[in-house]
């Protein structure tokens, strides 16, 4: 029996001081099996949106720039439910509506964490379309947790 999935977690360095294919891969790769944040989403203009929120240097930047459309992206999802939106000082966390599932990005000095949490359930299929998602985008996840 495969053991369930309770957090997935990537660490991605940006050393060009601007968003980079790796983060944005990875992003797409915690999009992947989740359809209120894919379905009829681009889900890179979601990453861009993501990327942009945690790189906004001071807070009046973060509200125009992203404050409005991270949750105009979510809303032109093609699914009855919408995953919630949370907005922190560097950090974006995206909500599923059915599973629960937080997807978060964080920023903190020049490097990001990317950390797909399925919560006390956890999620064996779900990490293992993320993980094949990875694997064809070239990124990869550096830490898998699995639920006791």
């Amino acid at each position: 029996m495969e053991k369930k999935i309770g957090k997935m977690q990537a660490h991605v360095r940006d050393n060009s001081g601007h968003h980079t294919d790796t983060l944005l891969s990875t992003l797409i790769a915690a999009f992947s099996p989740f359809r209120s944040l894919t379905g009829g989403v681009d889900g890179y203009t979601l990453a861009h949106s993501m990327i942009e929120w945690v790189n906004a240097t001071h807070e009046e930047d973060q509200i125009p720039s992203c404050g409005v459309e991270l949750p105009k992206i979510l809303l032109e999802s093609e699914t009855k439910q919408r995953a919630k939106i949370m907005l922190k000082r560097f950090e974006v966390r995206l909500e599923t509506p059915t599973s629960g599932t937080l997807i978060s990005l964080k920023r903190y000095a020049e490097k990001y964490l990317v950390v797909v949490d399925f919560g006390p359930n956890g999620s064996s299929s779900r990490a293992t379309a993320i993980r094949k998602t990875a694997k064809r985008l070239g990124v990869r996840f550096n830490t898998i947790t699995a639920l006791r």
